[in-house]
């Protein structure tokens, strides 16, 4: 590929010589934004629905997969819902984020992954609280923008 940036830069410049460099950009290991983890004791579909909306503040679509009980649960916020795959792999029944289109929530399903898309704000947010408190604790100003429900996002539930 450089040749040919080289090429080009060549056809189009003003000078006989343009200055230029090339640096090689090296691939860094790639930090999951997901997470996975086992719940203390199995739940079933209806009480883990029941405590993610709760505990959220919102009203998530499930998609129900094989099982009817929820042990190993993986969470990635806002528009992850490609991830499930990886989920899968990792040994999760269940996975939580905040938007799932329909052709992919039942592809999910019915590989046997059961699905819930909770909202982009109701995934987000958390997080947003936790970078938050976190640079207060290093001594800068932080402050969290919480939108009025119904705006920005926030689901009115």
């Amino acid at each position: 590929c450089r040749s040919r940036v080289e090429s080009a830069l060549m056809k189009v410049h003003p000078y006989d010589q343009p200055a230029y460099d090339v640096y090689a950009l090296a691939q860094k290991a790639r930090q999951p934004a997901g997470r996975v983890g086992r719940l203390v004791s199995p739940m079933s579909l209806g009480s883990f629905l029941g405590s993610v909306n709760e505990r959220l503040g919102t009203a998530s679509m499930l998609w129900a997969g094989a099982s009817s009980e929820v042990s190993r649960v993986a969470v990635v916020g806002g528009a992850a819902a490609g991830e499930w795959k990886a989920a899968l792999r990792a040994g999760a029944d269940t996975f939580v984020t905040g938007e799932v289109p329909q052709n992919i929530a039942l592809e999910a399903s019915e590989s046997g992954m059961t699905v819930l898309a909770s909202g982009h704000y109701a995934t987000e947010q958390p997080g947003c609280e936790d970078l938050c408190s976190r640079l207060g604790e290093l001594g800068l100003e932080a402050e969290l923008f919480v939108p009025e429900a119904g705006a920005a996002g926030r689901p009115l539930v």
